[in-house]
């Protein structure tokens, strides 16, 4: 009996060595049941154009930036805007979540204390109505209505207007729209047609062979 009962005692203290998280009665797993800290600032991912995107507003500051999202999603940079349209270069804090999937948010100073300017680059984030990042043109239509596109590649180039409508509805929120990254080389015909100084409508049968889609949102505080 006392030979089976250390046989016994042994098959089990090797069970344990063997699988290390094997859970035994009355010991807490501490590892597993670690929880895992929230990000506060992906709880709400609306944007209210010239008011907010999610919890950022024109009066967060920097400091606010690392109790939403943390600081290791945070980096430092400075941003190039249009010349004459602010300072330059400005500081810059970009929000990180991984897949190309980022915020930018552009400060109005160095100390970081007022927003400018947020931009959107990924599509969990989107208007009340669903305008987010990743639309095809014919689904950013259907939402908004009929659309003018300035040429693509130059200052003022691959931005979305409104020019039919009396009222702009989505005041303060610039939409920014680029073709498929290989889009130049498989039809440069089609690209150079639609590039430079130039306003062309949504419609256009080139951007259809281009894959055009939302590639930003800008939002510009009011």
């Amino acid at each position: 009996m006392k030979l089976l009962l250390s046989l016994c005692f042994t098959l089990a203290l090797t069970s344990i060595i063997v699988h290390p998280h094997v859970a035994i009665a009355g010991v807490k797993d501490t590892v597993r049941s670690q929880p895992q800290q929230p990000i506060l600032g992906i709880a709400d991912r609306r944007i209210v154009p010239g008011k907010r995107v999610g919890a950022i507003v024109k009066t967060t500051t920097h400091s606010d930036l690392m109790k939403l999202f943390g600081a290791k999603r945070l980096s430092e940079s400075k941003f190039y805007g249009v010349e004459g349209e602010l300072e330059l270069p400005i500081p810059t804090t970009t929000i990180k979540f991984g897949n190309n999937r980022e915020l930018q948010v552009i400060w109005k100073n160095s100390k970081r204390d007022r927003v400018f300017m947020t931009i959107v680059r990924d599509p969990d984030w989107q208007t009340k109505s669903g305008i987010r990042v990743g639309m095809t043109f014919p689904q950013l239509r259907k939402i908004a209505g009929k659309f003018q596109v300035s040429g693509l590649g130059w200052d003022y180039g691959n931005s979305v207007s409104f020019p039919a409508l009396k009222t702009n509805p989505f005041l303060g929120m610039g939409i920014k729209v680029n073709a498929d990254d290989k889009a130049s080389e498989q039809f440069p015909e089609e690209y150079s047609a639609v590039a430079g100084d130039r306003l062309l409508a949504d419609n256009d049968p080139r951007w259809q062979k281009l894959n055009m889609r939302v590639s930003a949102l800008e939002i510009i505080y009011q």
